[in-house]
């Protein structure tokens, strides 16, 4: 009888230790529905988008350079000056050599001039269709995406009608060149050749400034246009499969206070292994994008200058979209706290795309739910919380 009352005692005591007990505070998020997107972000480098590289069409002796890194110089102007030992140059083998080369440059010049024919015309029709759909837009007949696809067709003319231009200069730069070896004196007189730039633009290295003997096919100076722009980034390969051409990304880090935009041109097809700042191997792409926008601090900046880069690799529209720190795993899959009336339940879900502040979630939980964050580890299934406020 005496024990049946103490074990009576016993249990009261428990179960007031128990209604007793603190509750733990927890902060809640609710789930809401939104477009989702996931951005990766990497250091990028800006580069001349088109550079050329002059070098000794034949083994000479190199006269020292007057420019220098940063000199403007116009298409067709004299950067280089190579005089040539007479008696190897024009023997017989040399010379049919030479014609043979004239008879090429001569057909790819004729080829040039045909294909920046062509490009004009492209470019005169995208102009007319450009016009013609920005008019239908101001009176309502014309979608907003057919006229940014006729803006996009004439972008695409604009910049084949500038490379079919550059390739025509360079075209009439090698059969330039070809002439005048074929043109030179034999023995006795050696007034060397004229090296011009196939483009105007700016020197963006030399890598011959002293004057001296040089072989055939050396690199002598490298020139562009430095306004004409290009970013490069480098992304894990498991991040560039998902990237696009034509999505937008963000620029920063550039030296200006606001960000400009950048469009995704091309993600090149092939890897390349570097090792990261831990020392780990990674598999690494090239991503190519070109800068939008007018935004004229930006013109400042150069051949190699470094950026940030943050590219969208996932997007999903009506997602379910919770905070990242409401996740937490146990084995394989992922978890989280449901509130529902001061109680908590721990529910499945699975992650569709996972990001460094915000996830999507594909199923487990419902629109408006209630999910604890940042959890704590003796967090128990069923356990009851008190809400924190304002937290």
């Amino acid at each position: 009888m005496w024990a049946a009352g103490a074990a009576a005692v016993v249990a009261v005591l428990v179960l007031v230790a128990a209604l007793g007990a603190p509750r733990p505070e927890v902060e809640l998020a609710s789930v809401r529905q939104a477009t989702f997107v996931r951005y990766v972000e990497e250091d990028g480098r800006a580069r001349v988008r088109d550079r050329y590289v002059i070098s000794a069409p034949m083994a000479g002796y190199l006269e020292r350079l007057a420019v220098e890194v940063g000199d403007a110089v116009e298409a067709e102007a004299v950067v280089a000056t190579l005089r040539a030992a007479p008696s190897p140059l024009l023997d017989a083998r040399t010379r049919t050599e030479l014609e043979q080369q004239e008879g090429a440059a001569e057909a790819q010049l004729a080829s040039g001039r045909a294909g920046e024919a062509r490009a004009k015309a492209v470019l005169l029709q995208a102009t007319r269709d450009l016009e013609r759909a920005r008019r239908l837009a101001g009176a309502g007949t014309v979608t907003t995406v057919e006229l940014e696809q006729a803006e996009q067709r004439h972008t695409v003319a604009s910049r084949d009608l500038e490379l079919a231009e550059q390739a025509s200069h360079l075209a009439e730069h090698e059969r330039a060149r070809v002439r005048a070896l074929l043109g030179r004196p034999g023995p006795g007189g050696a007034p060397g050749i004229t090296l011009h730039a196939p483009v105007a633009g700016r020197v963006l290295r030399i890598w011959q400034q002293s004057e001296g003997v040089v072989a055939a096919g050396t690199p002598i100076l490298e020139v562009g246009d430095p306004s004409a722009l290009e970013l490069v980034v480098d992304l894990l390969s498991t991040d560039a499969v998902h990237v696009r051409p034509g999505v937008m990304a963000e620029v920063r880090g550039w030296g200006g206070e606001e960000p400009i935009q950048a469009r995704v041109r091309t993600v090149q097809p092939v890897a390349t292994p570097r090792m990261s700042a831990l020392g780990v191997e990674e598999e690494r792409v090239d991503v190519i994008l070109d800068p939008e926008g007018a935004n004229p601090d930006f013109a400042r900046v150069g051949d190699g200058y470094r950026v940030d880069v943050r590219v969208p690799v996932a997007r999903l529209e009506d997602a379910l979209v919770l905070p990242t720190g409401v996740l937490f795993r146990v084995g394989e899959r992922w978890w989280v706290f449901v509130e529902d009336d001061g109680v908590v339940r721990r529910a499945p879900v699975e992650v569709a795309s996972y990001g460094p502040l915000e996830s999507a979630v594909a199923g487990g939980l419902e629109l408006g739910a209630q999910v604890v964050v940042q959890p704590p580890e003796t967090l128990e299934d069923g356990a009851k919380v008190r809400v924190r406020v304002g937290g």
